[in-house]
């Protein structure tokens, strides 16, 4: 069955409009890295309550996913660089610090590289392939952890080098 992509840009187009509630403002800067895999794993629901990042990953991973089923079909690389936009500014208008880097890039590279290892999984890859896969989405989530800390708090938790 086609997809229709000018349905999916419209109720694209209402979410974000969407994600700039009162209840959303309330929220921390950016979800844990727990919230976000959940997100790109489909796991969280689509509502106001869900923090307006980790909806945007939960969309990224969607898109991304699509992207890949359909990749005739236009408008997903336009749609994901409108998400990740999105969280750059969502990021830039809220947090206190002043992160030189796009937040929204770093939840886009953590959306394709679990895409990767579920597609490695599906088709069955050698153990040690799926293996180096897993060791790269852990490794996203610590820097994740290590982002959030950096942009909420204007501290990294990595030293600098010398």
């Amino acid at each position: 069955m086609p997809i229709d992509t000018n349905l999916q840009k419209r109720q694209f187009v209402r979410s974000a409009d969407s994600l700039c509630t009162a209840s959303a403002a309330e929220q921390k800067v950016l979800p844990d890295w727990h919230e976000l895999f959940a997100a790109l794993r489909g796991c969280v629901a689509n509502t106001p309550q869900v923090h307006p990042v980790t909806r945007c990953a939960l969309w990224l991973a969607q898109f991304h996913a699509a992207g890949r089923e359909h990749p005739d079909v236009p408008g997903f690389a336009g749609t994901c660089a409108a998400l990740v936009a999105f969280i750059d500014s969502w990021t830039v208008q809220r947090c206190p610090a002043h992160y030189r880097g796009s937040v929204g890039a770093v939840v886009d590279d953590m959306a394709r590289g679990l895409l990767d290892v579920l597609a490695a999984l599906d088709a069955g890859r050698d153990i040690e392939l799926v293996h180096l896969a897993l060791l790269e989405v852990a490794e996203q989530a610590v820097r994740w952890a290590d982002l959030v800390e950096e942009v909420a708090h204007g501290q990294s938790r990595i030293p600098a080098h010398r």
